[in-house]
Parts: structure tokens; C-alpha cells; sequence
């Protein structure tokens, strides 16, 4: 069943044993892409030498002084 507000869907009903399915799609999907994320960034540290890995660090931190 689909709720409408002001013409557009707003809310859907489903069945609870699905709504556990999607959440778990989502977590898998989302696990997923961190896996990929990772595997990519890995591929590219691996080429790095270790001053570059150093400076990398030192601009992360910085950065991130910056935003607290």
C-alpha cells in the first residue's frame, strides 16, 4: 500500500519479513562498494613510497584540524 501527501508517495507499506530483506540488500550493497573502495585504494597505496604515504598523513591531519 502506498500513502500520498499532496499527490506524491510518502510512505509504503509492506510486509515486515520484507522490509528485513531490503535492509539486509542495502548492507550487502553498501559492504560491497566499501570492499571496492578499499581494494582501489589499496591498489594505489601499493605504489606509493613510504615519504608519500608520510605526507598523505600529515595533509589528512591537517585537514582534518581544520574542520573541528
Amino acid at each position: 500500500m502506498i500513502v500520498e501527501r499532496h499527490g506524491a508517495p510518502w510512505v509504503v507499506v509492506i510486509k515486515f519479513q520484507r522490509y528485513q530483506q531490503l535492509l539486509e540488500a542495502e548492507r550487502e550493497l553498501l559492504r560491497s562498494r566499501l570492499q571496492q573502495a578499499s581494494a582501489e585504494a589499496s591498489t594505489r597505496a601499493a605504489h606509493l613510497s613510504e615519504a608519500e604515504v608520510d605526507d598523505l598523513i600529515e595533509q589528512a591531519r591537517d585537514e582534518a584540524h581544520l574542520h573541528t
